[in-house]
């Protein structure tokens, strides 16, 4: 389904996609990372699972 149906019908979602090894991949450097499902309690559908955090360009300087 994630690479047929889903993508098509909700805007290029890819569930079955690894968001933070993406991120990752294209460059970023993952400095703070928290997992969670949404909604935490009911159905559990394809895009349940959730990241949240920060990322940045390793060629910047961090933030003070």
């Amino acid at each position: 389904m994630d690479a047929t149906v889903w993508p098509l019908l909700l805007g290029g979602c890819h569930t079955g996609r690894d968001t933070a090894t993406a991120i990752t991949a294209a460059g970023l450097a993952v400095e703070e990372l928290h997992r969670f499902r949404f909604p935490q309690t009911g159905p559990v559908g394809p895009a349940a699972p959730h990241i949240r955090g920060r990322a940045r360009n390793p060629a910047t300087p961090a933030p003070r």
